[in-house]
């Protein structure tokens, strides 16, 4: 039975049922491999979701026929994506539910959901009859005949007979590619006079690019099988709550597990990254530091045949899901998990290993020194802002930064640039406590629920700041939430100079995690997953919302993706941008001359071959995403593949980039890298990247401008 560990209002009272009660006592059943859930249990779970939605979500949807016709929306489009499973007729079918969702909820009878996955799964197994006959003879490449890939510019296929010849020019697309892929391959290894070439005729080189293609097919059918049914109403139940916006969305138990471990950087294990082929899961790679890496006898393309807890006995995992056999590895630290392995010579051998805390130091704050002429830069890579949410005394972005500032100021560096490009966002509460780094108080980011008044998150009022000298931030296109809030709250200051491309992400909205098993407990023991609400908006200091709109830098500096549209414009039902009354804040003590720092910055670029390739990039970018039709004729298909090629070779030159200036670590990371081979081989890596990135290079001639055009009041 439920019992209520917390009552949220008088609405969820009315709004959870009392059938509710012996819903979630049910245990599904397995049935030929798939799970049949209860009626009643999906009525509860859905209606416990809509309940919680309706309390706390900043701008909840009310369930009604116009509700029903969105989330059926968004159910089909994301059900069969490509359109390559479900008939005309099946769709047609399926509309006469378009507006009876809403209907469904009330009544606990998912007829959507059973007929649509039905349907589904009888489209797959035709097509997974189909596909290796379509293989077995060779295709007629003399035929003029197109392909469309772009789903959006399909309709569903009128019959079987369509379906089968959409998925006859798919495949026949692939093999193409791998045609060409393999002759251009054996024409460099005939150049090069390398003893492993072999020459083939164009039939070898066809029956073995079909059986590539065959195989790869089967394992992303063998992927599909072992999609569950719990697996497809999660996807139904997902479209029903995103109705609300893209970031309103259920995470079933394991989805929420994986969201924490990627939030805090860390998490308990073995410390081994796997994956699922032809049924079998191996290792790709064994993390530095962690507790395979220190055992030291799983290595990479080692085979995991079974797991074993302890002394139990062990479980099979051959054919199992990722997913699955994942959550049997993981385990608490100081446990055993006992792995039977097949290595590449072939042996099977039983490993121990005793599961520790695994550290996953590429998502944490790491700093580098950019010198050149005298000039010297720290630049801080930060990339997410990382909380231990489930430890109050754990790791934080904040903190982090906070030791590499530190570090970069015993260093005596001219200026910090902290780089968010591709920075997703997260703990809002360190982007306040990172701005205490550099303003003595004062506003930070303005947040408005969906009743009440806005309210304000201020730094502590310190008197001084822990660094007062020159700042950059570097954004991007896919820096994000709370990234967006640090460098409008920079911007708003007029802190520092805000460097990207055309804008940020437009991600303006809070989310906060509800644990449904403490909203209702079952006596079973059914673990009901979590539900992830939008709960509250960002506004900046000056009244903006950064919703859609995002952050503009300071200075824009040229983009691959400046002709096409990304962001939280592009997603479905995304909230609206607004704004609300500005705070009262006081600007940086130092004035900047944006105007001849983006004047002098427009110079170097217009002039920089490699942003000169980057805007050349990104109206190609643009032609070859419009293109979405290609040509089966062999002769046809050989000749646009190699104009593409030819026109991708003028972006080449990007790969032979250099910046003039030299890159090294603060001395606390020089020591570490002496001592410990994994900190080396990461901050090299880094090493690398930085002297090849043309933006970094503008960042650090941005500074050397910024040292003169920057006055005292």
């Amino acid at each position: 039975m439920l019992i209520y560990n917390r009552i949220f209002s008088k609405m969820v009272k009315k709004l959870i049922l009392v059938s509710m009660i012996a819903a979630f006592a049910y245990i599904g059943v397995s049935c030929a491999n798939k799970i049949i859930i209860n009626d009643q249990e999906d009525k509860a779970l859905i209606e416990l979701l809509n309940a919680a939605i309706e309390v706390n979500h900043f701008n909840p949807v009310k369930v009604n026929d116009k509700f029903s016709q969105e989330a059926f929306d968004l159910y089909l489009d994301r059900l069969d994506q490509n359109k390559r499973y479900l008939l005309k007729d099946d769709v047609e079918s399926l509309l006469a539910y378009r507006n009876k969702i809403d209907d469904e909820i009330a009544s606990g009878d998912f007829q959507l959901l059973k007929k649509s996955v039905e349907m589904l799964e009888k489209q797959i197994e035709f097509v997974e009859s189909i596909y290796p006959k379509i293989l077995e003879k060779p295709f007629d490449f003399d035929k003029e005949e197109m392909v469309e890939l772009d789903e959006e510019k399909l309709d569903y296929a009128e019959n079987k007979k369509e379906l089968k010849d959409r998925w006859r020019k798919i495949l026949k697309y692939q093999v193409l590619n791998k045609i060409v892929d393999k002759e251009e391959q054996l024409e460099k290894l005939k150049e090069k006079n390398d003893t492993s070439y072999h020459p083939m005729t164009f039939e070898e080189i066809e029956e073995w690019a079909r059986g590539k293609v065959l195989k790869s097919t089967t394992e992303i059918f063998n992927r599909i099988d072992k999609v569950e049914f719990e697996d497809r109403r999660n996807l139904f139940i997902n479209a029903l709550v995103e109705v609300n916006d893209p970031h309103t969305s259920y995470f079933p138990p394991k989805d929420k597990e994986n969201f924490d471990i990627d939030m805090s950087g860390q998490l308990e294990g073995i410390g081994a990254t796997l994956r699922e082929k032809e049924g079998y899961i191996s290792v790709v790679n064994i993390v530095p530091g962690s507790a395979s890496w220190k055992q030291g006898e799983l290595q990479e393309e080692d085979v995991i045949l079974k797991v074993g807890q302890g002394s139990e006995e062990p479980v099979d995992i051959v054919d199992m899901r990722l997913d699955n056999a994942v959550k049997l590895i993981r385990g608490p630290k100081g446990t055993e998990v006992r792995l039977t392995i097949k290595k590449l010579d072939g042996s099977i051998k039983e490993i121990s290993i005793i599961r520790d805390v695994v550290i996953i130091e590429a998502a944490y704050a790491k700093s580098s020194i950019i010198e050149e002429g005298g000039k010297k830069i720290g630049m801080i890579h930060l990339p997410k802002f990382y909380a231990d949410f489930g430890n109050k005394e754990g790791r934080t972005c904040s903190k982090d930064v906070a030791i590499e500032v530190g570090k970069l100021k015993r260093e005596g560096v001219d200026g910090i640039v902290i780089d968010l490009r591709n920075n997703g966002g997260g703990s809002l509460q360190d982007v306040v406590d990172m701005m205490d780094l550099f303003i003595a108080d004062g506003p930070v980011v303005q947040i408005k629920s969906k009743n009440g008044k806005p309210y304000v998150l201020s730094g502590n009022d310190r008197g001084s700041v822990a660094y007062d000298g020159d700042l950059v931030i570097m954004v991007n296109s896919f820096s994000a939430s709370a990234s967006e809030i640090l460098a409008a709250a920079v911007q708003d200051y007029k802190r520092g100079v805000i460097v990207g491309t055309k804008s940020t992400f437009g991600k303006g909205t809070v989310q906060r995690f509800y644990d449904l098993n403490k909203m209702v407990r079952t006596t079973n023991g059914l673990d009901l997953g979590a539900l992830k609400i939008t709960t509250q908006k960002f506004y900046r200091i000056n009244g903006g919302a950064t919703q859609l709109k995002g952050v503009i830098p300071d200075i824009v500096l040229p983009d691959i993706y400046a002709e096409i549209e990304v962001g939280e414009r592009e997603m479905d039902h995304a909230m609206e941008w607004d704004e609300i009354d500005p705070e009262i804040y006081d600007y940086w003590k130092k004035k900047i001359d944006l105007a001849n720092l983006k004047s002098a910055s427009d110079q170097r670029t217009d002039t920089t071959m490699a942003f000169q390739i980057i805007e050349k990039n990104a109206q190609w970018l643009k032609e070859q995403r419009d293109e979405t039709k290609y040509p089966l004729n062999y002769k046809q298909f050989v000749d646009w593949s190699n104009a593409r090629e030819e026109s991708a070779k003028a972006f080449d030159q990007l790969d032979e980039y250099k910046n003039s200036f030299q890159v090294s670590f603060p001395k606390d990371d020089q020591m570490k890298m002496k001592s410990d081979s994994a900190v080396a081989e990461r901050l090299n890596k880094w090493k690398e990247n930085l002297e090849s990135d043309p933006y970094v290079g503008e960042v650090f001639n941005i500074f050397k401008d910024l040292g003169n055009t920057t006055l005292n009041d």
